[in-house]
């Protein structure tokens, strides 16, 4: 069991890692609120696996407590489903001290955190993330958005949970590919800003039996490490890059492999430019080949470049990119829309 803090700025709330967790959560939140109404969120595969479960535990601490599953579409991260919630809200007589729980991946977790921030003017969210992807990212950054007309990136917020509760025995029924979601993003954030957490999950030799070890070094290292206020707005390739390519409802990748064909492109290019030596690209191809992480994609350069462009920097002429150059270090580089192909060797 790992008893966490996300901590940041002026924000702290619990983050708890526990095997066999689901079935107490109830018992956690009644330490961080009284007997309000509850709204589980999730989607039919998630609640058909955990739904009940949570549901009842959550019932035998004396809540109220309501479900609202959503139907698995590909306008499932959509505002329509966002609208029929808010209906379901109101109908239901939700209060603003009432509570929304997020069972399922990162697409629920952006539904109902959106949802939360905007019901009543904000009303209190919990997270119960059920990938590893939902579990790092979604559930502790605060953002979240949804697609308008499959329009991605025009339409969120920043919400804060008021806890976020993650079952480790979950995690160990993900396939692989559910698992390298969020697996890439940690070993991306490794690459840029922590050597030790690196070399943490190069010795690891099952990552799914020392998953809890690896989000709970995540998870402090992430408090811990302080990006100075005019780095902030440096962007990551992986991020640009997955988000291109998964953009057309065909593509044949997945976000892992998207993700880190971008920063092996990046690498590639930072050794050319003199940033970083072949032995860190090494080191981390290495590290994606023992985790069977594929990285070798295809891409079209001139509408990446426009999609950058058009989508990204808003039509300014350059864009500023988070660039590794050793492990575990990094730092921002203002780069020329018309010099990206040099930068990015695809």
């Amino acid at each position: 069991m790992s008893e966490l803090k996300i901590e940041r700025d002026n924000v702290s709330y619990p983050y708890i890692i526990k095997s066999s967790f689901l079935s107490q959560i109830g018992l956690y939140l009644k330490t961080i609120t009284s007997k309000n109404k509850i709204l589980i969120i999730s989607d039919e595969n998630t609640h058909k696996l955990y739904g009940d479960e949570l549901k009842n535990g959550i019932i035998t601490e004396g809540f109220e407590c309501l479900e609202y599953v959503i139907r698995i579409t590909k306008d499932e991260n959509s505002f329509k489903n966002v609208y029929s919630l808010l209906e379901f809200l109101a109908s239901n007589n939700f209060l603003k001290s009432d509570i929304i729980v997020s069972l399922g991946s990162t697409i629920i977790e952006n539904i109902s955190s959106f949802l939360a921030s905007i019901y009543k003017k904000g009303m209190r969210l919990v997270h119960i993330p059920t990938t590893l992807l939902a579990g790092i990212d979604t559930a502790i950054s605060g953002d979240n958005e949804i697609f308008i007309d499959d329009k991605k990136s025009i339409c969120g917020t920043h919400y804060e949970p008021l806890a976020v509760y993650l079952d480790a025995d979950v995690l160990k029924t993900l396939v692989k590919d559910n698992l390298n979601d969020g697996l890439i993003k940690i070993i991306s954030y490794a690459l840029f800003f922590d050597e030790g957490l690196f070399k943490k999950i190069e010795s690891t030799q099952n990552i799914t039996e020392e998953l809890e070890d690896i989000i709970t070094q995540y998870i402090k290292s992430k408090n811990e490490i302080k990006i100075e206020e005019d780095e902030k707005d440096a962007l990551f390739i992986g991020e640009i890059v997955s988000s291109f390519m998964l953009l057309s409802s065909d593509t044949q990748y997945s976000f892992s492999s998207c993700y880190a064909f971008g920063l092996v492109s990046l690498l590639r290019s930072s050794i050319i430019n003199g940033i970083c030596t072949q032995d860190v690209l090494e080191r981390f191809i290495s590290l994606l080949e023992k985790n069977q992480i594929e990285y070798n994609c295809q891409l079209n350069l001139i509408e990446f470049k426009n999609y950058i462009e058009n989508e990204i920097t808003l039509q300014k002429k350059y864009i500023t990119l988070r660039i590794p150059y050793s492990i575990g270090e990094s730092k921002s580089e203002k780069i020329s829309i018309d010099k990206l192909d040099s930068w990015i060797q695809l």
